[in-house]
């Protein structure tokens, strides 16, 4: 029997994970960078455009950078850089290579510790053609999530090689995969617990004498095994938040108190249930709903988490793959779920990308196990009503499905304004989403457009001093200083502490050749924003307006020790 007799179902599922993603993925080869985040990560990143250098591994690996520590991250960029300068399509293509090897290696892990080639397939099949999972792939930003999954398959796949024969070299390979992972991606701390879980199902090692083909052990081992995993879990925890305080990602209780963090929390685990059941209306970004969540929501989708929880544990016996696949889900979620509020979206669809295979896993076993006993009834009393390929075809035809509208959906990550256009097109009162828009549409210089925009936020909250922010910048533009300078005081009356208000009413000033005015505004946004070298810079322009040498020359020192860039005008006055 040659290797096609022998592999070939495992050879047809890989070429069909690899046909499907590329059919999907293939057209981001030619979309541009998207202004959300590319540009600070690549584009405008002079480490990384630069191609592989020490400078550039030292800017990567010794401090956190966007509020995460993710130097393989940075790296995989600068290799892309090198390779083939900044050339978006580039990225693109090194990202669907990426996600296409994560669901390869999904597939021979669950091969390996389950036996099933077809349910296997399935699963990594829905891994890589699902539509929320388009965000981790089109999105060169979040190279973070097709990278650190590569890593989280292959740790998979080491456990399933420790597991099998248990030696301490296997282990050291496990826990070296396992730091890498989290380098690409601190959601990787969930990963021992998910190794507990496959201890319990497929890898049976709790279940003595059931011909496993895995080293049994008992819980109180299982837990000792995973104590180094644990320890080096809890230190990139540690790392992680260090990285997002010193980013400013970290949302204060006083902004976001717990109860409503904890009542977002509940609701956003039912909503990706939704939409990874029914994947429509996704968008880039999702706002936090605050204290406007209903009581009745977030009380309705608790107890819907705790009856799913209470239905897949009490199946444990007969069909313990939904207790694991379920708490897959829910353990997996708990990094990204907003406990810890990063940013101030509600939820996220890269969220789902690692959780949302405890979910495939439960369905296509549970389905195969209904669709196996229905068939052994029917056989055991000659029934021949339903045709044994039917199930099949129903199968093929959902992927069928959802391998369409991932296309379509990959297709509205071809540029910024396509992209966030039809964010608000696909959510309602998206203030976040309308905001952006204008910031894009005044980017490319359609102004007017703009404008609609950062009413319409003002329409839906009338409170929200961006929006202000935005018009007085769009005036500003268009040379309309009184205008825009009332759209700044307007932003100040809803929030008197912020720094970039005062600096640009600042410029404003400085348009209306206030010097001294400006110098006034520059020093409050200096004292609400001490550590900014581009209000320093701005600072010691202003003083040089006015013939300030003095303090030109201070606030261009500080603007330097801070890690700015000073104009020739301003590095030659230090260097007299």
């Amino acid at each position: 029997m040659g290797v096609w007799g022998k592999w070939r179902g495992e050879i047809v599922v890989c070429l069909l994970l690899l046909f499907t993603t590329l059919f999907i993925y293939w057209q981001t080869v030619d979309f541009d960078f998207i202004r959300l985040d590319d540009r600070d990560f690549v584009l405008d990143n002079l480490y990384v455009s630069d191609g592989l250098s020490h400078r550039g591994l030292n800017y990567a690996f010794t401090a956190p950078r966007q509020g995460n520590y993710i130097p393989l991250v940075w790296v995989s960029y600068m290799i892309d850089a090198e390779l083939h300068g900044v050339d978006p399509g580039a990225f693109h293509l090194t990202n669907v290579l990426l996600h296409a090897t994560a669901a390869l290696l999904l597939f021979l892990t669950l091969r390996l510790m389950t036996g099933s080639v077809w349910r296997s397939g399935a699963v990594a099949a829905l891994f890589a053609i699902h539509p929320a999972h388009v965000e981790s792939v089109a999105w060169v930003a979040e190279r973070k999530d097709t990278l650190s999954a590569v890593f989280w398959m292959l740790c998979m796949l080491a456990y399933a090689a420790y597991v099998r024969r248990p030696d301490a070299r296997k282990y050291n390979l496990l826990a070296i995969v396992f730091i890498l992972g989290l380098m690409a991606k601190s959601m990787l701390v969930t990963l021992p617990f998910v190794l507990l879980l496959l201890d319990y199902w497929p890898l049976r090692r709790l279940a003595p004498g059931n011909g496993s083909r895995f080293a049994k052990a008992s819980l109180p081992r299982l837990l000792r095994e995973k104590i180094p995993l644990f320890i080096i879990a809890a230190a990139f925890c540690i790392v992680t938040l260090w990285a997002q305080r010193a980013g400013g990602a970290v949302s204060s209780l006083a902004e976001i108190p717990l109860g409503i963090r904890l009542s977002n929390a509940v609701v956003s685990c039912v909503a990706y249930l939704g939409k990874l059941v029914w994947p429509a209306h996704l968008a880039v970004i999702y706002p936090h709903p605050g204290s406007s969540l209903p009581v009745w929501q977030a009380a309705a989708s608790g107890c819907l988490i705790v009856a799913f929880s209470w239905l897949a544990i009490r199946a444990r016996r007969t069909r313990p793959y939904l207790p694991v696949g379920w708490l897959w889900y829910l353990i997996t979620l708990v990094p990204v779920i907003g406990i810890v509020q990063v940013g101030y979206q509600a939820m996220a669809d890269r969220y789902t990308y690692i959780p949302s295979i405890g979910l495939f896993v439960a369905v296509v076993w549970g389905l195969g196990a209904v669709v196996s006993s229905a068939r052994a009834k029917m056989e055991g009393k000659h029934l021949t009503l339903i045709p044994p390929t039917s199930a099949i075809s129903v199968a093929v035809l959902i992927l069928c499905a959802l391998t369409i509208q991932a296309r379509f959906q990959t297709s509205r990550w071809v540029d910024t304004l396509t992209l966030l256009t039809h964010a608000t097109a696909a959510t309602r009162d998206n203030t976040e989403a309308h905001m952006m828009l204008g910031h894009e549409l005044a980017w490319i210089g359609r102004t007017d457009e703009a404008l609609v925009q950062y009413k319409k936020v003002l329409r839906i909250d009338p409170g929200d001093f961006k929006a202000h922010l935005g018009i007085g910048m769009v005036h500003s533009k268009e040379d309309r200083h009184d205008a825009a300078m009332k759209s700044y005081l307007n932003a100040l009356r809803i929030r008197p502490n912020l720094p970039v208000a005062h600096a640009n009413m600042a410029v404003g000033f400085i348009q209306q050749g206030r010097v001294r005015e400006a110098i006034r505004e520059y020093k409050s946004a200096v004292e609400l924003d001490p550590a900014d070298p581009a209000i320093r810079e701005s600072l010691a322009r202003a003083y040089l307006l006015v013939e300030d040498v003095a303090g030109a020359k201070r606030e261009a020192r500080e603007c330097r020790r801070l890690g700015g860039t000073l104009p020739p005008e301003l590095s030659n006055l230090l260097s007299r």
